[in-house]
C-alpha cells in the first residue's frame, strides 16, 4: 500500500518528518465549505497517479506554473517499506532510497519501476496491465476518464476489444486465451509460408484434384521402377543407389572444377606472357635523341621519363600481386581436383549394374520424392488451415466462457453494492458483453446523471473487491449530481474496503454526523482557499496584472 508522501513544493508536507500519511481503506483530500476550486484537490490525486507510475502530473498545469520539483513517497509491502522519489523534470528516473530519504540506493527507469509495483501488487499478467488498470480507475478531472457509459475506457486512445482484454487480464483469466492466441500466431506464420510456396514458388498445388494427379503419377513411376528392376538379375539396394548418386555428384564437381582451372590457367598464361615487357628509356638514349634534335628540352624529357618509370613501378606491383593471386588459385583448384578424384576412387562402386539402369532408377526416385514432397506440403497446408478453424472455434468458446463468468461475477457484485447504497427496490447497474468487440454498461430504466455517476463508482468498487486492482481514486466532480443520502452510503462503502480508496471531497458540513465522523477519521490532507496545495494559485491575477488590463490606466 501507499504509505506516505511529501515534497518541498507542498507547504503542508515539505519534509520527510512532515509527510502525508496514508492508510488502507478510505483516504480523503478534503476541501472546504462552498466547494472552492483551484485549491489543489484534483492535483493531489494527479500526484498520487504520478506516484503509481502515471505521467499526467508531469504535463499538468501545476507543473507548468511551478518550478520543477521532486515528489518523495513510500510503499509498504509485507511489512517492508520501500522509499522512492520522482522528479517532474526527469519523470523517467525513479530514485530508490535505503532506510531514509538521504541515501540513494539505485535509480530505476520508468518500466523497471512500474514492473516493481506490478510484482508487489501481485499482477500476474504484466506491468502494462497494472498501468492500464490504475490509469482507468483513477478518475481525475484532468485525466478526463469519467465515461459513465463506458467505465472500461482508459484516458488514452483504445478500443472496446482492447478494453475487454484489459478486463480479462484484471481478473487474471487471460493466460489460456493467450496460449490459444500464441498458437494461432505460430500457425499463421506457417500458413504465410505455405501461401508463399504456393503463390511465389509454385511448389504447392491449389486443388485436391492436382494432388490426385500427383498420387496417380507416383503409382505409375513405382510401376515403371518395378518393371526396370524385374529385368535385372540383381537389384541395387538403397546403399548402392546412394553410392551412385554420390558418384554422379562428384563427377559434376570434377567437371566444374576442371572448367574453373582451365579459366585460371588461361589467365596465368596471359600474365606470364606479359612478364618481360619494359618501357624504360636510358639516359644515353635520351642524350642521343637530343643530339639528333638540338632544340629539344632534354631536362623536360628526363622528367617525363622519370614519371613514366614511377608509374610503371606502381603498375608492376599490381601486376605481380595479380600474378600471385592467380598462382594461388591455380594451386588450390589443382589440389581440390586431386581430392575429388581421390574421393571418386574411394567410392565402393559395383560394376554389376548398368549405368543407364542406375541413372533411370535415380531419376524415377527423384521425381517420386519431388511429387511426394508437394503432396506432404499440401496436406500440411490443409492441416494448418483446419487448425486455424479449430483454434478460432476454441478461442471463441473459451472467450465466451470467460466473459460470461466475468459478467456474472461483476453483475452479482454490482447488485449487492447497489442494494447497500440505494436499496433492493432500485435497479442495479449492469454490464452486458455481447462479443469480443461489443459491450454496454447501464442502469436499466435510469439514465440520469446522478445514476450514471453512481454506477461508475460502484463499478470501480466492484473491481477493487473482485480483482487485483490495488487502489481507486475518485475526484470530487464525481459526486456532484448524487444525492447527499446516497453519498453518505458511498462514503461508508469506501471506508469498508481493505484496499486503498483515494477521494477528493467538499462540503462535509452537508452530511450527518456518522458520515462526518468517517470523513474526519479518513482525512489525509486538508485544503482551502487560504491553505492551497502549493501555497498559492495561478488562476487569480495579481494587482499589477489586474490594473494593466483595466481601461483608462496608463
Amino acid at each position: 500500500m501507499l504509505l506516505e508522501l511529501w515534497s518541498p513544493a507542498i507547504p503542508q508536507a515539505n519534509t520527510a518528518e512532515k509527510h502525508i500519511q496514508f492508510r488502507s481503506g478510505l483516504n480523503v483530500i478534503l476541501g472546504e465549505k462552498g466547494a472552492s476550486n483551484s485549491i489543489g484537490k484534483s492535483t493531489s490525486l494527479l500526484i498520487l497517479d504520478f506516484v503509481y507510475g502515471g505521467n499526467s502530473y508531469a504535463k499538468s498545469d501545476a507543473v507548468k506554473h511551478l518550478d520543477n520539483h521532486e515528489i518523495f513517497f513510500a510503499f509498504k509491502f509485507n511489512e517492508e517499506v520501500f522509499r522512492f522519489s520522482r522528479s517532474t523534470d526527469k519523470p523517467n528516473e525513479i530514485k530508490k532510497y535505503s532506510d531514509t530519504y538521504q541515501s540513494v540506493e539505485t535509480i530505476l527507469d520508468h518500466p523497471e519501476y512500474v514492473h516493481f509495483l506490478a510484482l508487489k501488487y501481485q499482477f500476474i499478467e504484466n506491468e502494462a496491465v497494472f498501468r492500464t488498470a490504475i490509469s482507468s480507475h483513477f478518475r481525475i478531472a484532468e485525466k478526463s476518464n469519467l465515461k459513465t457509459k463506458d467505465p472500461l475506457e482508459p484516458p488514452f486512445p483504445s478500443s472496446k476489444e482492447k478494453n475487454l482484454i484489459s478486463l480479462i487480464q484484471l481478473f487474471d483469466r487471460y493466460k489460456k486465451l493467450e496460449e490459444v492466441n500464441n498458437t494461432l500466431a505460430t500457425n499463421k506464420k506457417k500458413l504465410n509460408y505455405f501461401e508463399y510456396l504456393h503463390k511465389e514458388m509454385k511448389k504447392i498445388p491449389q486443388s485436391s484434384a492436382k494432388i490426385a494427379q500427383y498420387e496417380q503419377r507416383i503409382i505409375q513411376l513405382q510401376s515403371k521402377r518395378f518393371q526396370l528392376e524385374s529385368n535385372q538379375s540383381k537389384i541395387p539396394d538403397a546403399t548402392d543407389r546412394k553410392i551412385y548418386q554420390e558418384k554422379k555428384l562428384l563427377e559434376d564437381k570434377i567437371n566444374n572444377t576442371k572448367l574453373q582451372l582451365k579459366i585460371i590457367n588461361e589467365r596465368k598464361r596471359i600474365l606470364d606472357s606479359s612478364d618481360h615487357l619494359e618501357s624504360f628509356i636510358s639516359s644515353d638514349e635520351l642524350e642521343e635523341f637530343a643530339n639528333f634534335f638540338p632544340g629539344v628540352n632534354l631536362k623536360l624529357l628526363i622528367q617525363i621519363e622519370s614519371f613514366h618509370q614511377k608509374l610503371f613501378t606502381l603498375l608492376e606491383e599490381d601486376f605481380q600481386y595479380e600474378k600471385t593471386l592467380v598462382q594461388k588459385e591455380s594451386i588450390n583448384l589443382t589440389e581440390e581436383l586431386s581430392a575429388l578424384y581421390q574421393q571418386l576412387d574411394n567410392l565402393p562402386i559395383k560394376t554389376i549394374y548398368a549405368t543407364d539402369f542406375i541413372d533411370e532408377i535415380i531419376k524415377i526416385e527423384k521425381e517420386i520424392d519431388s511429387l511426394q514432397r508437394k503432396i506432404d506440403l499440401w496436406k500440411e497446408w490443409r492441416s494448418s488451415q483446419n487448425l486455424k478453424i479449430e483454434l478460432n472455434k476454441t478461442k471463441e468458446t473459451l472467450y465466451a466462457s470467460i466473459i460470461q463468468e466475468i459478467q456474472d461475477s461483476l453483475n452479482n457484485e454490482l447488485s449487492q453494492l447497489n442494494n447497500k447504497i440505494i436499496g433492493l427496490d432500485h435497479f442495479s447497474p449492469r454490464i452486458f458483453i455481447n462479443s469480443s468487440t461489443s459491450y454496454k454498461y447501464e442502469t436499466p430504466h435510469d439514465s440520469g446523471t446522478g445514476a450514471n455517476q453512481r454506477s461508475v463508482i460502484l463499478f470501480d468498487v466492484a473491481l477493487l473487491k473482485l480483482t487485483v486492482l490495488p487502489a481507486i481514486a475518485h475526484d470530487s466532480f464525481m459526486f456532484n449530481d448524487i444525492e447527499d443520502s446516497t453519498i453518505s452510503k458511498i462514503i461508508r462503502l469506501y471506508s469498508e474496503q481493505t484496499k486503498q480508496v483515494f477521494i477528493s471531497f467538499d462540503n462535509v458540513q452537508h452530511y450527518q454526523n456518522d458520515t462526518k465522523s468517517i470523513i474526519d477519521e479518513s482525512v489525509v490532507l486538508k485544503l482551502s482557499s487560504s491553505q492551497k496545495l502549493f501555497g498559492r494559485s495561478w488562476n487569480v491575477k495579481s494587482s499589477s496584472e489586474y490594473t494593466e488590463r483595466l481601461p483608462g490606466f496608463d
